[in-house]
């Protein structure tokens, strides 16, 4: 057996950061770099590990991108293979998610994980029903989890006792969550001793979710977003991998993306005796050699240090002129942090945001009499808070709250 196939996840189409035109086209030209690789190599079958779209309500432009290039694929007879992310899903209301249009209109082949008594079960892809959570392709066992959210560690439990024997050939599984130490108290986020139950069931395990490049013990990978979904993400790797597998297994090959280029500052203002000079100072500590060289860049100042004056005299408005006229950008964002925390109000001994919230929210638990229960429900309180900002399912924040309060129920009957 010789084959080769293209992993990519977090294409996040249809993403208009700053509500910038040019953006949503980053988006599709990371995409199209992708097909043309895959046409270019003679790529057997691509997989998308969820989040294709950035959003679940995509409008008809979105669609037409997404369509375009996949009928590219389709005509030069290379399977897409994918799996719903977390922003792919349908509404509850809807029940059909535009993944699920793509699959009908032949474009993907959409695995998704079926149910037999609350059970995983494997049922393999029906042409004609346009569903299943398994396909063979050119002798590979491709399996799919979509995203189970806070019930992930258990279905991959499940999912170890059902995969049948390898006896040989090359087994795959496509899920769309990360692992706890790379992601911190994430919802759904992966223990690596639950993922160790497919070791030696599994030659490959596809990730997506998380926008950044990791790979764990040689058969564990995530190739993150080929586009900078955030700019934080602009000191992240960004690509997809190549995979080349034979009788003798397989290599992955990571193949950076080509992204918008991203200029990220941070500037010291200690010491600057006005706003004036602050404004003087900062624009030269920009590097203008570097931003020069790039290409229509999005740029971010972090303004941090501690001054006399207000910090928030400081004309945020003229920095971003004055970034301008020295340099054509997309965007310029002055993130104005001097003076964010100081003097009194700091908290000894606490180094960061989440130290400082993790210090505050005990305190209040301590006091209310839940005492013993402190440590677990800080960290309820800071997942919650992450599922929301990270938009999780309404159903998966539930299925959280529910599982909480079971435990602190059984434990004062």
């Amino acid at each position: 057996m010789s084959l080769n196939f293209l992993h990519c996840a977090d294409l996040h189409l249809g993403r208009s950061q700053f509500n910038s035109e040019e953006r949503f086209e980053d988006f599709g030209r990371a995409f199209g770099q992708i097909v043309e690789y895959a046409l270019e190599n003679e790529i057997d079958f691509l997989l998308i590990c969820g989040d294709l779209f950035d959003r679940r309500n995509i409008n008809a432009q979105t669609l037409i991108q997404a369509t375009y290039h996949m009928k590219r694929l389709k005509d030069n007879s290379i399977p897409v293979i994918a799996i719903e992310g977390n922003h792919d899903r349908a509404f509850r209301r809807d029940r059909v998610s535009w993944m699920r249009y793509l699959a009908e209109e032949n474009l993907i082949i959409l695995l998704k994980p079926q149910y037999n008594e609350g059970r995983l079960d494997l049922k393999p892809w029906e042409e004609n029903s346009k569903t299943g959570s398994a396909v063979e392709i050119n002798g590979v066992r491709i399996y799919g989890l979509g995203y189970p959210g806070a019930m992930t560690g258990r279905r991959l439990m499940e999912l170890a006792q059902i995969l049948p024997d390898k006896r040989g050939q090359f087994t795959l599984v496509m899920l769309h969550a990360g692992i706890r130490r790379m992601m911190g108290s994430e919802i759904g986020a992966l223990e690596e001793e639950e993922i160790e139950a497919l070791r030696g069931k599994v030659d490959y395990l596809a990730l997506g979710h998380l926008h950044r490049r990791y790979e764990i013990a040689d058969w564990i990978f995530n190739p993150g977003a080929p586009e900078c979904v955030d700019v934080d993400e602009a000191t992240y790797e960004k690509g997809f991998y190549h995979v080349k597998v034979d009788e003798s297994g397989f290599q992955a090959d990571f193949i950076p993306s080509r992204r918008r280029d991203v200029y990220l500052d941070e500037i010291d203002v200690t010491g600057a005796p006005d706003p004036d000079s602050t404004i003087e100072m900062i624009l030269s500590n920009i590097d203008w050699s570097r931003l020069s060289s790039m290409d229509r860049p999005i740029v971010r100042v972090t303004i941090v240090g501690e001054v006399k004056f207000n910090a928030m005299d400081i004309d945020s408005e003229e920095i971003k002129a004055g970034i301008m006229r020295n340099k054509d950008c997309l965007v310029v964002e002055v993130i104005n942090n001097a003076n964010l925390i100081s003097g009194p109000s700091q908290v000894p001994g606490l180094s960061s945001r989440e130290e400082v919230e993790r210090q505050v929210l005990r305190g209040l638990i301590e006091e209310s009499g839940y005492a013993e229960w402190a440590d677990e429900l800080v960290e309820a309180a800071l997942d919650l808070r992450s599922m929301t900002q990270s938009r999780s399912d309404p159903s998966d924040i539930a299925d959280y709250i529910k599982k909480l309060s079971a435990r602190i129920h059984r434990a004062f009957r």
